[in-house]
Order: C-alpha cells, then structure tokens, then sequence
C-alpha cells in the first residue's frame, strides 16, 4: 500500500490579506484525500475557516517575522514530507521536512534594501537569501518577480512561475450598476511608499478643477496621515471635500465599490503581481495602472498605462476616463475579457502539480 504523502503548510498569515487571500483561495482547492495536510494556524482562528476542515490543524502563537519564530517555529512543524512557507520566513533551523516548498511573491525588500528600518536590513541581507535557498524548490507569481528573484539571489532553487487568480464567484459585474452616486476614482492603497499614493494624490489635486470626481481610498487612513508626505497633501479645503478614507471596507462590499467607480487607479511602483486592478476589471471597472514591474504582463492591453514617476501621466489619465465615455466602455470590455483569464482554481492545479513532483 502506498502511503499518503505528508504535507505541512506554514498558514499563520491566513486571515490577512496579500497572502493570505493566496492561501485561502488555493488550500481550499488542494486538500485532497491523495495526501496528508497538516495546516499550521494562529490560535483561536480555526473556527472561521471551515473550509480548512479537511486537513489537520495545529495551532501555534509564534508569531510571523519574530525572534521566536527564528529560534523556535521549528519545532512547531512536524514531521513531514513536504514543508510549504508562503513566504521567505522561518526558523534558522530547518524543520523536520524532507522537501520544502517556498512561495517568494517579490523582492520588494531587496529591490528597496535602503528604505528599510535597520532590523529589516539585517533580515533581507542575511536571512532571506538563506532561507529562500533552503528550499527545494521556489514558487513565484508572475514572470517579473522570477526574473527578479534570479537576479537578487543567485543560485536560486528551481524556480515555477504559477498566476495568481480571480475570485469570480465574488468579483463580477452586476446589472444594474448604481448611477445616481457622485462619480469618483477608487484606489486601494497603503502608506508604503511603492504604493505611490503620494503620487496619485499630487495628480488627483492637479485635475481637481477639470472634473468633479472623488477619490476614495480604501487602506488606512492613519497610515496616510503617519506619512508626512501624504498628510501634507490632503490638509487643504478642496482636497478634504474631494477624498474620502475607506478604513476596514469588508470584502463582500469591495465588488460595489470597483464596480460603481468611475475608474480604478493603481500607480504602484513595484508589484510582484498586481491583484486589485484584475478585480475591478472582473466587476466592469476601468483600470489605470502604471507601467511598471509585473503590471503590464498581468493587465495586457486591457488598461490604461501611465507612468508612475510623471504626475501629469497620472493626471492625464484621470481626465481621459472622466471625458471619454468611449474609452471607459473600451476598457470595461477588455478588463472583463482580461480577468477571465485568471482563475484560482487554474493555480490550485498548478501548485498541486509542483507539490506532487517534488
């Protein structure tokens, strides 16, 4: 008899966004009785993920980038025949797993080593290129982020490059949409700095007396005003009547939002992939995105491009989508057709092949 392979995965990000949202939208969909799934998640979180069922929880309180999970998180993960991290993240011993399996979205911290805090530095020099090393073989999510992965660490392990998808059970247009709403720009955004919002915000100021669109923002309004940079931007009358701070949107209401928008604006300077412009293209919405880093391979011709270190690049855009219906419906077509192509249950295949071949 042939004994079922045993598969840990590393799940204390699962509840968070970014890679979180990975996990939850792949596990679900690889949890098959062929092999023995083991799910490492943080203590007292069980209970909402029911979809986790099918596999073996451990709950653990070591917490993700800690002192304790470098000396300690090993001895957490048991013995197994496959170890998958979703991230560059773990112990400096290696756990009791015969392969390992790691999932490296970017090198955003080696691609912007000098804007990191002092501890930060230390990790990404010494212990992410170790770690990332470590591993039997690497999964990445766009052909960007891999080339970018050979190039910041040499002798990288085999490397597999598997999209990311589209939750299209939630993202999609819905007829009719609401029309007697004040039109606006959406964005979603943070504080970090390759996130450009600061940028987005000096375009948005420029157009202000060309159209009477909003912008919202959905990320944390405290982390904008934490940057000086942003804060600085948003002090004046016009622009406070202008933009609204979107804190704690729920997921089931983002769809609404992409979908009443009169576009959607992602100015990033540094994506490993690029998700939020795939969603609002799933519900009809019109993307502006930069031209820049994995963007332009992951959104196609379905966008309109700008350049993300020219703020009249920004601003023409905004003004473009407020004037030109045409182009609005040009992209809404495209962006609909585009988001198709990108389907979770396509990467759930594709990383059960590689955790199968390993």
């Amino acid at each position: 008899m042939v004994q079922m392979k045993k598969i840990c995965v590393d799940g204390r990000l699962i509840g968070y966004s970014g890679i979180g949202t990975y996990l939850l939208n792949i596990l679900p969909k690889i949890l098959t009785e062929k092999e023995s799934w083991t799910i490492l998640l943080k203590k007292g979180i069980a209970n909402k993920y029911p979809v986790l069922k099918q596999a073996e929880i451990l709950e653990t309180d070591v917490p993700v980038l800690s002192k304790k999970e470098l000396l300690y998180f090993h001895k957490e993960v048991p013995e197994c025949d496959l170890f998958w991290t979703p991230h560059f993240n773990m112990s400096l011993r290696r756990p009791k797993a015969k392969k390992i399996l790691l999932t490296l979205c970017d090198t955003y911290h080696l691609e912007y080593y000098k804007t990191l805090k002092f501890q930060e530095k230390v990790y990404t020099k010494f212990l992410l290129p170790r770690f990332v090393r470590r591993a039997d073989h690497v999964v990445t999510i766009s052909n960007f982020s891999q080339r970018e992965i050979e190039k910041h660490i040499p002798r990288t392990p085999p490397l597999s490059t598997i999209y990311c998808g589209v939750d299209h059970s939630r993202f999609q247009k819905r007829t009719p949409a609401v029309r007697d709403i004040a039109p606006y720009f959406l964005t979603v955004g943070t504080h970090k700095k390759h996130k450009n919002i600061h940028g987005l915000l000096r375009a948005f100021e420029k157009t202000l007396s060309s159209h009477t669109a909003d912008l919202y923002i959905c990320g944390s309004a405290k982390g904008m005003h934490n940057s000086i940079e942003v804060s600085s931007l948003i002090q004046s009358e016009q622009m406070k009547k202008r933009i609204r701070f979107l804190e704690h949107v729920p997921l089931e209401k983002l769809p609404e939002l992409y979908q009443n928008a009169l576009g959607f604006v992602f100015p990033s300077f540094y994506e490993g992939f690029g998700l939020p412009p795939l969603e609002a293209m799933a519900c009809g919405c019109p993307a502006i995105v930069s031209k820049a880093a994995s963007l332009p391979e992951v959104c196609g011709d379905a966008a309109l491009y700008v350049d993300p270190y020219d703020i009249d690049s920004i601003a023409s855009a905004l003004i473009q989508l407020t004037e030109q219906e045409g182009l609005r419906k040009e992209l809404q077509e495209k962006g609909l057709e585009r988001a198709r192509l990108f389907t979770w249950e396509e990467a759930a295949k594709k990383h059960l092949q590689v955790i199968r071949q390993i």
